[in-house]
């Protein structure tokens, strides 16, 4: 669903209304013929059921919707928009590129995190402090950690098999470390492959998180805006493991900001497919 029309000052152009919704456009995606222009999520919800374009019935998918002109983008972020907390007491205006950040920020956020006044030294949401309970919190937070330790156990795993992937398929690093000219020369060749592949497994397991992947994947919008061009990644399935491997020296076909070097990994919780 688009933003609602009242929280804009003054007359918004039509060509940034979303036809669906009738709000102004939220993650706006374009159909390729009639290049008809929609929020994202109404369009999608729309095709499910009609596989037409809603304003002039020609035949349409959601894989062949494509990211909306970027002059149309920019138009969009210039927009001033009210706080999502307007209601709530806040009088900011902000441009609609920044909205979500400031209303991340907003005093007027129910949810926005302040410190525990107990002493626990947790963050809690402000609409959740009367209900915290510190030992409970800490319990769960203790929980989370043993999860991450779970976690990482098989991230290390999963980094094992990477490795005999690799080494099967015969692939170097894209670049040599800054430090191999330091290795002593005794060393031999099979002990600077070695340091490499654990310098390029050691980036690979960094990039084994969203929080390590290029902006293009990085956040749920990004990946809405971009789902059309994944198509043409060139990807490895992680033997036994709810795994893929994308590697640069085998994506430089794919733009800068859906690829890192050397590679990224992505591991699902249910399932590859």
């Amino acid at each position: 669903m688009g933003f609602e029309l009242a929280r804009f000052e003054g007359e918004v152009d039509e060509e940034l209304i979303c036809p669906i919704c009738g709000g102004v456009l939220d993650v706006p995606v374009q159909a390729p013929d009639c290049e008809h222009t929609f929020c994202s999520g109404c369009i999608d919800q729309w095709l499910r059921l009609n596989p037409t374009c809603p304003i002039d019935r020609q035949p349409l998918l959601s894989l062949h919707l494509k990211p909306a002109p970027r002059i149309l983008r920019n138009l969009l972020s210039r927009l001033d928009v009210a706080c999502d907390f307007q209601q709530l007491g806040c009088g900011a205006r902000v441009k609609l590129a920044s909205a979500a950040q400031h209303a991340a920020q907003c005093e007027y956020n129910p949810s926005r995190p302040v410190p525990c006044g107990s002493g626990c030294g947790l963050m809690v949401p402000r609409d959740q402090l009367a209900e915290h309970c510190c030992v409970r919190a800490l319990r769960l937070l203790v929980d989370d950690i043993q999860a991450l330790r779970c976690e990482q156990a098989e991230l290390r795993q999963a980094v094992h098999d990477l490795r005999r992937q690799l080494l099967s398929a015969g692939i170097s690093p894209p670049a040599p470390l800054p430090s191999r000219s330091a290795l002593p020369s005794a060393a031999g060749d099979d002990s600077m492959a070695g340091d490499e592949s654990l310098q390029l497994l050691t980036e690979l397991m960094d990039r084994a998180h969203e929080r390590g992947w290029p902006d293009g994947v990085a956040s749920l919008e990004q990946r809405q805006t971009n789902r059309r061009q994944y198509d043409s990644y060139v990807i490895r399935r992680v033997p036994g493991k709810q795994a893929v491997l994308l590697l640069a020296c085998e994506n430089r076909h794919m733009p800068p900001g859906l690829m890192l070097e050397p590679g990224i990994v992505m591991i699902f919780a249910h399932g590859v497919e």
